[in-house]
């Protein structure tokens, strides 16, 4: 029996691992300078390589003559383990060999030193599926391993792995497989073989393995069972069961057209004999390239040129918007195929909905899309949440339980600290009745405008900070939008008039204290808005309407 292309052409070598650098790296230069952990974790979704590398790493740290980190594949143990004649090299699958008993006997076999080699390596693939009790098992042998001893344990859901566990193992991550290394590696395959193959196949073959090199490899060696000697897009059609993709580009054409009656011929020609689960993603494929065709991100769709330029082509015909509501449609009824008996039905109410899509119009509103730009809004307002909330005790507002507001540590200790001479003794209520009457001007002792003014930032602040009496005054000082000195004095502004203003200008002779005290010199102080600097005031106005203009869109915004 010939052996599965995929194994009879897996690496053998660090540098023959493709796409995955970040971890062969770090592995080789364990090796060299001979810094082998007791314990590896690999995770990464399934056919990126880790099972590949688990057994290089075996070899390497075995091998007599090592190159570069890597395992000569020549000496005596590395021809003893690639023959598979080593009892020291232990592959074993946690999804058989998951309970307690399991792990227990495992547990009971690995004090004994090598027979052979110079490590014990024990592979344990689908880590993920040991029982909690075989984890536990395992524990005590991971916490004092025997030197002679590796464990490396390889899984698809490292989430499932305990804390425990994972804090006494080196974590790798596998990334999924690039398109590129896929092609790359089926190239050299099909050449060494013989075989000649055309370039949409390639780009098929490295699409359907979604990311996964194993998956590629089993799909190639199914379509060379047919022992031709050139393979093309249709035998892949034929052999693999899947959808054409010149039909899938004209079922979209058909789409875009509105043309419900020959999208749902083509539909149902299509999935003749086909998995409908296969013919929505190619359907999502073929938007999700044209999203990229139409926004200039060429380089991130894996298709020929010719291709491509067809692609260009039928981008012209959609909107952007349409191409992502489409995708989210193409997403929401992925869900439910997976939940549905009559999945025919489901398709053709899929291309229905496709069709029965609402553009919006200049002249037109659409609730959907005024709700998107009223989240958006919410969003950019989300920004500014980490200024304080002031609420007067007055106030009605009810408290709102299980509400948690970011604070600083050192506010829940503000009670405990607070000197009853030093802190204000009026109330939020009586500093608010004042502040509606402060007027910035009246202790603004030189001119307003001052257009080409160079501010010098406070570099010590935060000793200026500590100087101050009260971490509660300390706090409102701190909370200014702008604090900078102007000439000879400093100015601590705020973008509206508020409580924490009327609180500094109440106590304005302890900041001026603190002022001194930290810059060694007097300085007036300037407490005001933003407004009272011009250039400032021009800069967020020009701020804000930059934020109106990407949330409400420039075309819908009139400026008097």
């Amino acid at each position: 029996m010939r052996k599965a292309i995929y194994r009879e052409y897996r690496p053998k070598t660090f540098d023959e691992v493709l796409g995955q650098e970040q971890v062969t790296e770090v592995l080789k230069n364990q090796v060299k300078n001979n810094l082998i952990s007791h314990a590896y974790i690999f995770s990464g979704t399934r056919g990126t390589g880790k099972t590949s590398c688990a057994k290089i790493l075996a070899r390497a740290v075995n091998c007599l003559n090592p190159h570069d980190g890597s395992p000569c594949n020549e000496c005596e143990n590395c021809k003893m383990i690639l023959s598979e004649e080593s009892f020291d090299i232990v592959e074993m699958d946690a999804a058989s060999n998951r309970r307690i008993e399991d792990i227990r006997n495992l547990r009971d076999k690995v004090i004994f030193p090598p027979a052979n080699l110079k490590y014990k390596v024990y592979i344990i693939d689908e880590a993920h599926m040991i029982t909690n009790e075989g984890f536990n098992a395992l524990l005590k042998i991971m916490e004092e391993p025997p030197k002679h001893l590796v464990f490396i344990l390889a899984t698809t859901e490292i989430e499932k792995i305990p804390q425990t566990i994972l804090s006494r193992c080196q974590r790798f991550e596998f990334n999924r497989m690039d398109s590129k290394y896929i092609i790359e590696n089926i190239k050299k395959i099909t050449n060494d073989l013989g075989v000649k193959i055309d370039e949409e196949s390639l780009v098929e073959l490295a699409n359907e393995a979604d990311g996964a090199m194993r998956d590629a490899l089993s799909n190639l060696d199914q379509v060379l069972s047919l022992g031709k000697k050139e393979i093309t897009i249709d035998d892949l059609v034929v052999d693999l069961g899947l959808a054409d993709r010149r039909k899938i580009f004209y079922l979209v054409e058909k789409i875009i057209e509105n043309d419900y009656k020959k999208s749902l011929k083509l539909y149902r020609e299509i999935t003749k004999d086909k998995v409908i689960a296969g013919v929505f993603k190619d359907i999502q494929n073929q938007f999700r390239n044209l999203l990229y065709i139409k926004e200039g991100l060429d380089d991130f769709v894996e298709e020929t040129v010719e291709s491509k330029k067809l692609l260009k082509k039928q981008s012209e015909l959609i909107s952007t918007n349409r191409i992502v509501e489409s995708l989210n449609i193409l997403l929401d009824y992925e869900v439910k195929l997976k939940n549905t008996q009559n999945p025919n039905i489901l398709g053709e109410i899929l291309i229905g909905r496709l069709i029965d899509y609402y553009e919006p119009k200049e002249d037109s509103t659409k609730i959907k899309f005024l709700m998107e730009r009223v989240e958006s809004l919410e969003k950019k307002l989300e920004q500014l949440k980490d200024r304080p909330v002031y609420v007067s005790k007055s106030s009605s507002v009810e408290p709102v339980e299980d509400v948690k507001l970011p604070v600083q540590e050192e506010s829940l200790e503000i009670e405990a600290e607070v000197d009853p001479e030093q802190e204000t003794e009026e109330t939020f209520d009586e500093v608010n009745e004042e502040l509606e009457n402060i007027d910035s001007s009246e202790v603004l002792e030189e001119p307003k405008q001052i257009p080409d003014k160079k501010y010098r930032e406070i570099e010590n602040w935060d000793e200026l900070l500590e100087n101050i009496p009260g971490k509660m005054l300390a706090g409102f000082v701190d909370s200014a939008t702008h604090k900078f000195i102007d000439g000879k004095r400093v100015s601590i502004l705020f973008r509206n008039k508020d409580t924490r203003m009327g609180m500094i200008i109440n106590n304005r002779e302890k900041v001026e204290n603190a002022i001194k005290k930290t810059l060694g010199k007097d300085f007036k102080l300037f407490i005001g808005l933003e407004e009272d600097y011009e250039d400032l005031a021009k800069k967020r106005r020009e701020e804000n309407i930059e934020t109106l203009k990407n949330v409400f869109g420039k075309e819908n915004i009139d400026f008097i």
